[in-house]
């Protein structure tokens, strides 16, 4: 189990809201501390769910982000071990200042880059480069850091899609229930589905249109791209294979062992890219169980694999974005055997 007790988490928007509720539901006890840039406590409670504005294990803190000492200092009094930094800017000089004041804090140890998007480790070129260079400077100062990248968010573009709920229960997960030997200067890739824009056009019925420029407006990314927009350059990127969790920046290519490497850490059946055959992902997992008592029955029924689903199981295939709730999930396999009862 983690020995984390204490987090602060710098924005508590899409991803950073939804972290907060994850680790609120995985660890009752945990200390939070919001940075927020709001300029009062009651104006950044209007904007939060209630079962974060009124827990009592919450607690927001107005600061400047541009400031390091202020920073510090908040983390210091509330002497905080995990730094969730989701702050939504690409230029490495905002988040390694975050690092710095989070190590000069002298309590952290362990901070999550704001690098909640594609694969960034090793990248060379824009924006890739700019959150590699954090991973650099954070070992730099000798602090270190648990990287969780899922793709792209499945509720805005495509690629390798992950939900934000998902994103944050998984790096709840892991704060709460690993130990910190796992986490040190760690990369844990997960993915919900992994989507062709050609079947993403089919999925939601829209047209494909073909565009040399994505039109958009400057930049709000924290830099200028030189050339293309910053949209442009994302989607020449996706187009290349570098909108997939598996690309290996080393190599220049995708690695589909890579992507999604991290669910097995967490899933059991993956239902997010279930809704086509070959259907859902499912991770093995080893159950330790202790028999007691003096009864001597057994079970009859038996599956081998392969062999045991077909694509007309229940359960292989489910649209977890059109069919539920009105058609709950069937976990597949035989029944579950009732022992002695």
């Amino acid at each position: 189990m983690s020995q984390f007790n204490s987090y602060a988490v710098l924005g508590a928007g899409r991803v950073g809201g939804a972290f907060i509720s994850a680790l609120l539901a995985a660890k009752p006890t945990a200390s939070i501390v919001i940075l927020t840039r709001s300029e009062s406590v009651n104006e950044k409670k209007s904007s939060l769910p209630a079962e974060i504005a009124n827990s009592a294990q919450v607690k927001i803190v107005p600061v400047d982000y541009t400031s390091g000492p202020m920073i510090t200092a908040a983390l210091k009094e509330n002497a905080v071990e995990v730094v969730v930094d989701t702050v939504p800017e690409y230029a490495a000089q905002v988040h390694n200042a975050l690092g710095d004041a989070a190590k000069e804090a002298g309590t952290v140890r362990l901070f999550v880059p704001s690098e909640f998007a594609s694969v960034t480790e090793d990248g060379t070129e824009q924006p890739q480069c700019e959150k590699s260079a954090t991973h650099k400077h954070l070992k730099e100062i000798g602090l270190s850091y648990a990287v969780i990248p899922p793709g792209l968010f499945i509720e805005s573009c495509l690629g390798s899609c992950t939900p934000s709920q998902d994103v944050a229960g998984f790096l709840a997960h892991i704060l709460v229930t690993y130990p910190s030997s796992k986490l040190e200067f760690t990369a844990y890739r997960i993915e919900g589905v992994r989507l062709t824009l050609k079947e993403a056009a089919a999925k939601f019925k829209l047209p494909i249109e073909f565009v040399d420029a994505v039109p958009a407006p400057p930049s709000d990314f924290g830099y200028e791209p030189e050339g293309d927009n910053f949209q442009t350059q994302l989607q020449k990127q996706v187009d290349c294979g570098m909108g997939s969790i598996g690309w290996d920046f080393t190599r220049d290519k995708d690695d589909e062992s890579l992507a999604g490497s991290g669910n097995k850490f967490w899933a059991i059946i993956a239902l997010h890219g279930a809704f086509s055959y070959p259907g859902v992902p499912i991770y093995p997992s080893c159950i330790q169980v202790q028999v007691t008592g003096s009864g001597n029955a057994l079970p009859t029924s038996f599956v081998s694999f392969p062999g045991a689903y077909a694509p007309s199981t229940p359960g292989i295939v489910y649209d977890i974005y059109s069919t539920a709730p009105s058609h709950p999930y069937s976990i597949p396999g035989p029944a579950v055997w009732t022992g002695g009862n």
